[in-house]
């Protein structure tokens, strides 16, 4: 799904450049039910029967259990209550179960656009009603609509917040992780890591499984045995290298970005070998460090 494919026009000056672009897929979705989850988040389980349901048009992944968030938690995640009153004085806020939008499952053209625009304009002129771009529009739209018996709302406990919980545990929860990789017997679930990314050079966040995902991710590209072991390995220490590579020239050479461009060695510049070198270490520390 592209922003230049649109078929309404007026939602690529809106959504371009944004997390509202997940948002769009409601109405410019290829899919008359699908599943959107956020680049930072994995899919575990098979959800074809999920999404074959026809007893929900959207389904928010949350708790059902989980008590209604203070009214401070909900105007840091979601929306400002006192603004929010001035644009929609009858919605209640209390009565809501509130979901992290990096994921969700939905039939499309399930809400009205026109409310969409709606929000956006009155966004506009009162900054700070809605949070996170996209997250405190959804979930008004989504509890707004099925108040008012407009939406089919189905809230299901399957998206794992990473940051809810600790190292440890998500380490217990998913450990091996390489078991939890394109198995479809396992239960469907979403694991979201927002919050610190789950890159392996980040010692204080969980990464195994996504770093699981993205091997089988390159595998699938290159095949399977050694070689293609070595090339998924060297992938991920490049994509890694790309964004540590930054945080070591504002550390190392604060002084000028001239003399950061010429004096910090970039792998974009090293011998092919080079990436090779590093492709083998990462297949060796996985088969011996990591991921038993």
């Amino acid at each position: 799904m592209r922003v230049s494919d649109f078929s309404d026009s007026r939602l690529p000056s809106i959504c371009k450049g944004t997390s509202r672009t997940k948002f769009a897929a409601i109405w410019e979705s290829p899919f008359e039910r699908f599943l959107c989850i956020d680049s930072d988040a994995v899919v575990i389980g098979d959800w074809q029967s999920i999404l074959k349901e026809t007893s929900w048009q959207f389904l928010a992944l949350a708790n059902p259990q989980a008590a209604c968030s203070p009214g401070e938690a909900v105007d840091h995640y979601f929306f400002n209550r006192e603004k929010l009153a001035l644009f929609d004085p009858e919605f209640e806020w209390q009565n809501t179960a509130y979901f992290c939008a990096g994921a969700y499952a939905a039939q499309k053209a399930c809400l009205d656009v026109e409310e969409f625009f709606k929000a956006v304009d009155f966004e506009a002129s009162h900054p700070g009603t809605f949070q996170f771009a996209d997250q405190g529009i959804f979930n008004y739209m989504v509890m707004k609509a099925a108040s008012e018996g407009k939406l089919q709302l189905r809230v299901a406990n399957r998206q794992y917040l990473v940051p809810d919980h600790s190292l440890s545990d998500s380490m217990r929860r998913f450990g091996p992780a390489r078991q939890f990789v394109c198995q479809q017997e396992l239960v469907p679930e979403v694991v979201h890591f927002c919050g610190q990314k789950p890159l392996i050079q980040n010692r204080k966040a969980y990464s195994a499984l996504f770093t699981e995902f993205r091997l089988k991710h390159y595998r699938n590209l290159h095949g399977t045995g050694f070689v293609a072991r070595i090339h998924a390995w060297t992938k991920i220490l490049v994509e890694e290298w790309r964004v540590l590579r930054p945080r070591l020239a504002r550390k190392l050479f604060p002084v000028s970005d001239h003399f950061k461009m010429h004096h910090l060695w970039s792998l974009q510049s090293a011998p092919p070998l080079t990436g090779v070198f590093l492709g083998f270490l990462g297949s060796f520390w996985q088969g011996v460090f990591l991921f038993p």
